[in-house]
């Protein structure tokens, strides 16, 4: 299954789903939260990165908006990475440390915009490095199957 090459929130202001290390952007343009949500759906969707320019059409910004707030692919890489793994530690830390009540939170989160993004906290953890057999069982878990079509 492809992703939708069209803006994923369609006009509506989107609270913002990943909390961006100010020190990992160059500045925080409106089109931050856009591109990293392309971003992570395409990578979802394809289990590989996207390149700029499908992340740009996903988003419906331009391809330059992309990559400005970071300076390079591997930079917006790393601040997804980044920000997801803080995204789900400060769940986790909410919840007095049970991380499946955390990962049920962040992927029902996750879930409202889409639901391939469910696959994001693992692809994230997979590529951070995480080697935990219990936190990867619990994200792979967490994975929601979208219905058929």
């Amino acid at each position: 299954m492809s992703a939708t090459l069209t803006p994923l929130f369609d006009g509506f202001e989107a609270a913002a789903l990943f909390p961006v290390d100010p020190e990992l952007v160059v500045a925080d343009p409106p089109s931050l939260q856009d591109g990293l949500c392309a971003a992570a759906l395409l990578w979802c969707t394809h289990s590989t990165w996207p390149t700029v320019r499908a992340i740009a059409s996903c988003a419906g910004i331009s391809a330059s908006s992309v990559l400005w707030p970071y300076g390079s692919i591997e930079q917006m890489r790393l601040a997804l990475i980044r920000a997801e793994r803080a995204a789900l530690a400060t769940l986790v830390e909410e919840h007095g440390g049970d991380l499946p009540l955390a990962v049920d939170e962040r992927t029902e989160q996750l879930c409202g915009y889409d639901l391939r993004l469910s696959k994001l906290p693992l692809l994230v953890a997979l590529a951070a490095g995480v080697h935990d057999a219990t936190e990867l069982a619990t994200l792979a878990g967490a994975i929601r199957s979208l219905p058929a079509a």
